[in-house]
C-alpha cells in the first residue's frame, strides 16, 4: 500500500525502506513499521478496480495495513488459465502491436481507450536505429509443450510449469547445470518448442541508455502506471 502522509499522530510516511541495521521496516521518519497484513493473493484476477478499491477500503478499517497480492497469478492460484488480470490484460505481451515509432512510417496505427501500453525511449551515441540482437537470456514457450525424446523431461516439466510465462537461461542453469541447460535450450529450440526474446541493441552496436513507462489509455489522457 502506498501514501503520503507524515508519522505525526500514528500515520505513516511511505514508502517505507530497510532499517539502518536492515534487520525492520521502517518509514521515510525511521519510525519502525509493524506489518498487520492479509493475503489476497489472486486480487489482480478476480476484482475490478473498483472492487479492490472497496476491499482494501475494508481491510483499512480493521487495521490492515498490508496486502500480499499476486502480480503474476494464472489458475495455480485461483485466477485464469491465461494470467489475465480481472480486465483482460494479458502478462508479457510485449514487442506487439500497434507499434508507434517516433518517426513517420506511414503505418495507421491508433492507440484506443482501455489499452495498456509500453513506452521506451532509447537515448544512444549511434544513428539510433534499435534493432533485435545479441545472445537471447529471456524464453517463450509455446502453450502446449511438448519436447523431443532426446531432451530431458525435467525440464521440460520446469518450463512447462510456467504455463506460457517467460523464463530465463539462469533459471534453467541453476536447476540442472550450466552444460545441461544450454543442451537442452538448444534442442527445444531447433524443435521450435520455445522461443527467445532477444536483446534491443542500437544497430551500429553504440552506447544504449533506456527508460521504460507503462502507460493506461484512457478516454481523454493516459494514466502513467510506472513511478
Amino acid at each position: 500500500m502506498h501514501a503520503s502522509a507524515t508519522s505525526d499522530g500514528g500515520n505513516i510516511a511511505y514508502p517505507l525502506k530497510a532499517s539502518g541495521n536492515g534487520r525492520y521496516l521502517v518509514d521515510q521518519n525511521n519510525v519502525p513499521f509493524l506489518i498487520v497484513g492479509d493475503s489476497p493473493q489472486a486480487m489482480i484476477g478476480n476484482l475490478s478496480v473498483t472492487q479492490a478499491a472497496e476491499y482494501m477500503e475494508n481491510r483499512s478499517r480493521y487495521g490492515i495495513n498490508t496486502l500480499w497480492i499476486n502480480l503474476l497469478c494464472n489458475d495455480g492460484t485461483a485466477c485464469n488459465s491465461e494470467g489475465m488480470t480481472f480486465d483482460g490484460i494479458a502478462p508479457f505481451t510485449i514487442h506487439c502491436s500497434p507499434a508507434i515509432p517516433n518517426v513517420p512510417d506511414m503505418q495507421d496505427a491508433t492507440l484506443k481507450e482501455g489499452m495498456m501500453i509500453c513506452i521506451e525511449p532509447f537515448a544512444t551515441t549511434g544513428r539510433g536505429t534499435v534493432v533485435e540482437g545479441g545472445k537471447a537470456e529471456v524464453f517463450g514457450a509455446r502453450r502446449k509443450l511438448k519436447g523431443p525424446k532426446h531432451v530431458d523431461s525435467a525440464v521440460v516439466d520446469q518450463i512447462a510449469a510456467r504455463r506460457g510465462l517467460p523464463f530465463c537461461r539462469r533459471e534453467i542453469a541453476r536447476a540442472h547445470g550450466v552444460e545441461h541447460a544450454e543442451r537442452s535450450l538448444r534442442d527445444l529450440l531447433r524443435a521450435g518448442v520455445i522461443f527467445e526474446y532477444p536483446p534491443l541493441v542500437e544497430r551500429g552496436e553504440a552506447v544504449v541508455a533506456q527508460f521504460e513507462h507503462t502507460m493506461h489509455v484512457r478516454e481523454h489522457d493516459a494514466e502513467v502506471m510506472t513511478r
